[in-house]
């Protein structure tokens, strides 16, 4: 009897380890694309997160700093204490009370034009005053307000946030808006580090006796022609890393800075990766600003040192005795000629 046995087609075990190799190897290979597709677009969503965060940012520090401004209050006080005369004459009794009333009305000088304070070398708060205000619904948005920028750590990180705050009282101090209960809002989080530096230009030299023509030596004159007197001299700027708060109050000398630089890094919260800046933003009223305060000096201007008047003396005595010495050599050539 005859067995007949029938053959099916199938795959061995090499066929299906050949097989699940190959799938294998196109599994990888379309994980791996995937985790690159994934890790560009991660990076592209970091990077519209750190130039939308920039953009805010900038465009409102912008016009805050270009808007800062000097009250006329400030000049006026200026001009009255430049003005002021001392006088020995002893006071009456009507005048003391007319003076107490005077002062009763009169308002305290106006501080904390331009403040800057740092911690660790990083920006701690900065307070202004601006034209420039936040938009108001429903309400008419004022004309100036003082704002107040702060760097605040942030909860349950360590990176900080970069709040904004505004009054419409301009005289209030940076440290009062805390007890005042005014808003602050977050402009950008996620900074790991934020610095301020200030530019200001190099104050003239205070010279009565030079004149745009003639710049007096110490032992000759220089003549200088009309149209190099016409050029307009280059500004030479000064950097500073601390506001000179003291000194502009004293002195009177810089009441804002023509140039306001930040420098810090971004941290994206995603992919942790930094994003370093720098911005640089002009103070627009900065050169009206010091030419009123040298036209206020001009119109009072101090008493000559000692020393600068025995400079000038010194120095007509030697032109005299130049002149003395040419004209004595022009007739010791004279009389040789004539002989």
């Amino acid at each position: 009897m005859k067995f007949i046995t029938l053959r099916t087609s199938g795959l061995s075990i090499i066929e299906i380890s050949i097989a699940m190799l190959i799938s294998s190897l196109l599994t990888l290979a379309l994980y791996q694309a995937f985790n690159t597709s994934q890790k560009v677009s991660e990076s592209i969503s970091a990077t519209m997160n750190a130039e939308q965060s920039f953009a805010i940012g900038y465009n409102q520090l912008e016009k805050d700093f270009s808007a800062i401004f000097v009250p006329e209050r400030v000049f006026a006080e200026l001009i009255e204490k430049n003005s002021k005369k001392p006088t020995d004459k002893t006071p009456d009794k009507n005048s003391e009370k007319s003076t107490d009333q005077k002062q009763e009305k009169e308002k305290p000088p106006f501080k904390d034009i331009f403040v800057c304070t740092l911690k660790d070398k990083d920006l701690e708060s900065i307070s202004f005053l601006s034209t420039h205000s936040l938009p108001l619904y429903n309400s008419k948005s004022p004309n100036a307000v003082r704002v107040v920028y702060r760097l605040t750590p942030q909860q349950n990180s360590d990176f900080f946030a970069l709040t904004r705050q505004e009054s419409t009282q301009l005289d209030v101090a940076p440290g009062q808006f805390k007890e005042k209960n005014i808003r602050a809002y977050d402009l950008m989080n996620s900074i790991k580090s934020l610095t301020v530096s200030f530019t200001v230009t190099e104050l003239p030299k205070k010279d009565s006796s030079s004149s745009p023509l003639i710049s007096s030596g110490s032992s000759e004159a220089k003549t200088v022609s009309r149209d190099e007197a016409a050029k307009p001299t280059p500004k030479k700027y000064i950097p500073l890393t601390i506001w000179p708060k003291q000194e502009a109050e004293k002195k009177q000398d810089y009441l804002i800075p023509a140039y306001i630089i930040l420098k810090g890094i971004f941290v994206d919260d995603i992919t942790a990766r930094e994003y370093p800046f720098e911005w640089v933003f002009p103070v627009a009223a900065y050169d009206d600003v010091m030419l009123r305060l040298q036209n206020i000096e001009k119109k009072n201007p101090e008493k000559p040192d000692e020393t600068q008047e025995a400079t000038k003396e010194q120095n007509k005595k030697e032109q005299s005795q130049q002149t003395k010495n040419k004209n004595q050599g022009q007739q010791k050539t004279g009389n040789g000629q004539a002989k």
